[in-house]
């Protein structure tokens, strides 16, 4: 028996091109930098295109290693990484979609990023029995997940020189406050 996923969207506006941010957000080799702390127990090679797997470390929350692929590539409108851990287990897929915010803009993209619970057997019982916690939980996971992906973009297309000068750094003891006197 197949259960139907159940998900959360959170969105953003960004000052990117829809083009710009997926050829960012898309490219697995990026997930570090804005895909909640990710790291790579394999990392991905080549391009991003359609079927490209790779796998993430395991960490707290996830508790394993997680297999991933690209389910849906569609420059520069949306993709989908999907977990790949079976039909008897439960498996996640983002979905983020690009688009232009308003029409005629060519530099406003309003992200929405989509994260679906594809529960397995016995997956379905947790989601029954908890579905409104389950759904809001996707809905504040995926819209932090928007919120730093924004962030990643907006560090990643900022103008190597800025009007403003950098932030002075401290000379002594590597960056730590200077020691009190002793008395």
């Amino acid at each position: 028996m197949k259960f139907a996923p159940i998900e959360g969207s959170g969105a953003v506006e960004v000052a990117v091109s829809p083009a710009t941010a997926f050829a960012y957000l898309a490219d697995p080799r990026h997930a570090p930098e804005w895909f909640a702390g990710a790291t790579f127990d394999s990392p991905p090679q080549g391009a991003p295109r359609l079927g490209q797997s790779w796998t993430f470390a395991r960490t707290r929350g996830t508790r394993r290693v997680l297999p991933v692929e690209i389910a849906a590539f569609e420059p520069p409108r949306h993709f989908l990484w999907q977990t790949t851990l079976g039909p008897r287990r439960d498996n996640n897929a983002w979905e983020v979609a690009c688009a232009s915010a308003a029409a005629g803009a060519t530099r406003l993209t309003r992200l929405t990023v989509t994260i679906r619970l594809i529960p397995g057997p016995l997956g379905w019982l947790s989601i029954l029995l908890y579905r409104p916690l389950v759904r809001a939980a996707l809905r504040e996971r995926a819209q932090r997940a928007a919120n730093r992906a924004r962030d990643a973009l907006l560090a990643h297309v900022a103008p190597s020189s800025s009007s403003s000068p950098p932030p002075a750094r401290p000379h002594s003891r590597s960056g730590r406050k200077p020691r009190r006197p002793r008395r």
